[in-house]
């Protein structure tokens, strides 16, 4: 296994709404560069079911309590 470079963008907010088919779209509002911290926003849209978004959310929960906790990092991916 190898080591990927991973890039990080600071979150600066998020959109909610529901589709049509019970599915929901996740808007993520990131800022695409420090120097862009009070300038620029890029939208990233992702759509998904809302049994995906239930399973999305109760991973952030987990994911936030362990930060929380200090516990070590690790990645989880359905």
């Amino acid at each position: 296994m190898t080591e990927k470079n991973i890039t990080v963008f600071p979150l600066a907010g998020w959109n909610l709404a529901t589709l049509p088919g019970k599915n929901v779209l996740l808007d993520l509002q990131l800022v695409p560069s420090e120097a862009a911290l009070h300038t620029e926003r890029r939208s990233l849209p992702v759509g998904m079911t809302a049994d995906a978004a239930d399973e999305l959310a109760e991973a952030l929960r987990r994911a936030a309590q362990a930060a929380r906790m200090g516990q070590a990092p690790n990645t989880s991916r359905s």
